[in-house]
């Protein structure tokens, strides 16, 4: 018998107050070899916390609540900036830096400009900052010059009315919008025995790629597409999911799927993956409606619709195969 895990619970940006001053600090310590000396930070952070301009991630620990990344705010009108955001090391690849920036990003209106200046390509430690901000909508743009330890600069800018692709965290999974670079995963999930038989071809990496780069389109279009799902706790791979818009029996609609590795299925993660794809619909992007579709004979995803409190509509003819339409409403879940 092996013990129980405990799950992480969700990430939550919350504002700073001075009694996360300690904490933060130590995490300053720990950048300061890729940032540069940073004498005034105590004193920056204490004018940022009154000015409501502190964001932190907190975990509760034996000796109280513990910041894990913190963000540092700024700008006027209509011209927003980051003006500094760090991740504790022994709680990265949580998800905490993109919750982070996603907050800054909801903070500003759909005129704002959002910008940052972080790490040049030079600089390995900056890598992952780099790749998270362009997941987030930030286009790279000029050199801005040598930072406190010497290392390159580059600014990174959010241009006004960009839609944001979001990370989200459920019980069990850890839900990564799609970007080109899942397409070999997307192609692993797509040859499993269990998925395959679904589609009428095997996929190549070069159908994985292209199916990958519309995913990510969608995301920078629509502000909503499909996740690939991974296991919170080890970053196993469980499956894809999520939503996109389509044209679908004569309209428009808000289409939510999923799929999952065989070796998973069984143990709630489709629902799972189901019922943040409709939290986001309903709570986040103010939709009336999402609708699912299937094949006459798929129970196994009929009964997952069921569970999400999706009923059925009708058969329908979709790309000329022939599906049973689900749809879910607001006015359902209130």
């Amino acid at each position: 018998m092996t013990a129980a895990r405990s799950r992480p619970s969700a990430v939550q940006v919350q504002a700073a107050t001075a009694a996360d001053l300690a904490s933060w600090l130590e995490i300053v310590h720990e950048v300061e070899p890729a940032f540069g000396p940073m004498p005034d930070f105590a004193a920056t952070l204490l004018r940022k916390i009154d000015q409501g301009d502190a964001l932190c991630v907190r975990r509760d620990g034996d000796g109280g609540p513990a910041v894990e990344g913190g963000m540092l705010l700024g700008g006027t009108g209509s011209n927003r900036w980051i003006r500094w955001l760090a991740v504790r090391a022994t709680a990265r690849r949580a998800g905490i830096g993109r919750a982070l920036v996603a907050a800054a990003i909801e903070l500003c209106g759909p005129d704002d400009v959002l910008s940052l200046d972080t790490f040049g390509a030079d600089n390995a430690f900056g890598l992952p900052a780099r790749t998270l901000y362009e997941r987030l909508g930030f286009e790279g743009r000029e050199m801005v010059g040598p930072g406190p330890e010497g290392g390159t600069r580059q600014r990174f800018v959010r241009p006004a009315g960009r839609p944001v692709a979001m990370t989200v965290l459920t019980e069990r999974l850890r839900l990564e919008p799609i970007t080109p670079e899942h397409g070999p995963e997307l192609h692993r999930l797509h040859l499993d025995p269990a998925i395959a038989p679904w589609w009428d071809v095997v996929w190549s990496l070069d159908d994985a790629a292209e199916q990958a780069a519309r995913f990510a389109a969608g995301w920078r279009r629509d502000g909503v597409s499909k996740w690939m799902a991974y296991d919170r706790v080890t970053d196993e791979l469980i499956g894809r999911g999520g939503m996109t818009r389509a044209p679908i029996d004569g309209a428009d609609r808000l289409e939510v799927g999923w799929a999952v590795l065989g070796e998973h299925w069984g143990q709630g993660y489709a629902t799972e993956i189901g019922g943040a794809s409709l939290d986001l619909a309903f709570a986040r992007l103010g939709a009336d409606e999402v609708v699912a579709f299937t094949e006459p004979h798929n129970l196994r995803s009929r009964a997952v619709m069921d569970r999400l409190g999706m009923t059925y509509q009708r058969d329908i003819v979709h790309d000329g195969y022939e599906f049973v339409l689900y749809a879910i409403s607001r006015d359902a879940l209130a």
